[in-house]
């Protein structure tokens, strides 16, 4: 198999914690445009039962944040301890692609993805002359 030739300038390895991407939520502008008012002057009495709840949300809070983050803190340790292992042996097994990120003189950035680690660390070793292979980290 022949080689093809490689660009000047330097490659690094891509390693994304995630190696999904997050979707951003976007909400539609008409939502907001068609909603009806939400605050009627003549509603006093709506207005002093929300303020009471504002009031109490706002002394609750801080309560209900650190007793949910106590009950929830075993279960999230449990999970990343879990998953963990599942994504790095996913990324080993090749299921998920490790990327190769090549950048010209120009500062341009090329992407190539492979399923083999050791075909990455060749490929990143021959367009950098050799040596370590440099690996930046993603969360996403």
């Amino acid at each position: 198999m022949k080689e093809m030739a490689l660009p000047s300038g330097s490659a690094f390895l891509l390693v994304r914690v995630f190696p999904w991407r997050v979707r951003p939520r976007v909400m539609k502008a008409s939502t907001l445009r068609d909603a009806d008012p939400m605050f009627d002057l003549t509603d006093v009495g709506g207005f002093l039962v929300g303020l009471g709840l504002w009031i109490l949300i706002l002394v609750a809070a801080p309560v209900l944040v650190v007793v949910f983050a106590a009950l929830l803190l075993p279960v999230e340790v449990t999970l990343v301890v879990l998953l963990v292992p599942v994504v790095v042996l996913a990324r080993l097994a090749g299921v998920v692609p490790w990327v190769i990120v090549i950048v010209d003189g120009a500062g341009h950035e090329r992407v190539e993805r492979t399923r083999n680690l050791l075909r990455v660390v060749r490929r990143v070793r021959a367009i950098n002359g050799g040596g370590r292979v440099p690996v930046r980290w993603r969360w996403s």
